[in-house]
C-alpha cells in the first residue's frame, strides 16, 4: 500500500490524558451521585464522553446526561490548566518525521473541539497546525468510522492510503470499518491482544518502535 496520510487518535495516543480525564469523570459522578469505578471508566475510552455516560449510567435521562458531561468536561479542562499536561513519549520525534517524509498528518478523535485546543496549547502541539476532527464534527463517533472518513478529507487521502493509530479498541474497529491499516499503540488502557482482536493488524507498544516501522515503511530501499 502507498502511505499518503497518518491519522492519529489524540487521547492517550498522543496526549497521556487518561488520568486527568478518569479524575474528572469520578467528579462528576460524585456530584450527581453516582457511583463509578477507574476500571470501568477506563475500560470504556476511547468513545465520545457522552457516549461513555449513557453506556455506564444508562438510566440518566437526556437532561442529566448533559449536565453531567458539562461538568466532566469543565472539570477535565481545569485539572488541565492547573496540572498541565504531557506528551505520549517520543511523539514529537515520530510527527517531525512524518512532516519531513512529507507523509500528511490529521487527528480523528472523540474529544470535545474545546479539550483538542486546549490540549494543543498546553503540550506545544499547536505549531504542527494538525487539522482535526472533533467530537463536535460528526453525527456518529467511533466506533462509527465517520471521524476517520472525515479526517482523511481534510487532508484529501483516499482511506485505503492512510494508516490509523490508536489505543482503544474502539479506534481499531473504526479503522476497520473505515477501508483503513489499522495500528494499535498500547499507551492505554487495552492489552495487545484487545487491539489484535478488534482489527489492529499490527500493535507497537510505544512510539519508538512505531517510529521505527514507519521509518522501514516510508523510506526506500
Amino acid at each position: 500500500m502507498k502511505v499518503r496520510a497518518v491519522i492519529f487518535d489524540f487521547d492517550q495516543t498522543l496526549v497521556n490524558d487518561y488520568p486527568q480525564h478518569t479524575r474528572a469523570f469520578l467528579l462528576a459522578a460524585k456530584k450527581f451521585g453516582y457511583r463509578l469505578s477507574k476500571k470501568k471508566i477506563q475500560k470504556k475510552f476511547g468513545v465520545s464522553a457522552k457516549s461513555l455516560v449513557h453506556e455506564l449510567i444508562p438510566k440518566m435521562t437526556e437532561k442529566e446526561l448533559e449536565k453531567f458531561v458539562d461538568y466532566k468536561e469543565n472539570s477535565y479542562r481545569k485539572l488541565t490548566r492547573e496540572k498541565g499536561i504531557k506528551l505520549i513519549p517520543n511523539v514529537l520525534q515520530t510527527l517531525k518525521f512524518l512532516r519531513k517524509k512529507k507523509i500528511k498528518i490529521a487527528i480523528a478523535s472523540s474529544a470535545s473541539r474545546q479539550n483538542i485546543l486546549l490540549d494543543f496549547q498546553k503540550t506545544g502541539l499547536s505549531k504542527f497546525r494538525i487539522p482535526f476532527i472533533a467530537a463536535e464534527d460528526v453525527h456518529h463517533t467511533k466506533p462509527n468510522p465517520e471521524p476517520l472518513l472525515k479526517a482523511a478529507r481534510l487532508v484529501r487521502v483516499s482511506p485505503k492510503n492512510c494508516y490509523y493509530i490508536g489505543d482503544s479498541k474502539y479506534e481499531m474497529i473504526a479503522a476497520k470499518r473505515a477501508k483503513m491499516f489499522a495500528i494499535g499503540i498500547h499507551t492505554g488502557a487495552y492489552s495487545e491482544k484487545e487491539l489484535e482482536k478488534n482489527g489492529a493488524k499490527i500493535v507497537f507498544k510505544n512510539f519508538k518502535q512505531l517510529e521505527k516501522f514507519l521509518r522501514k515503511q516510508l523510506t526506500p530501499c
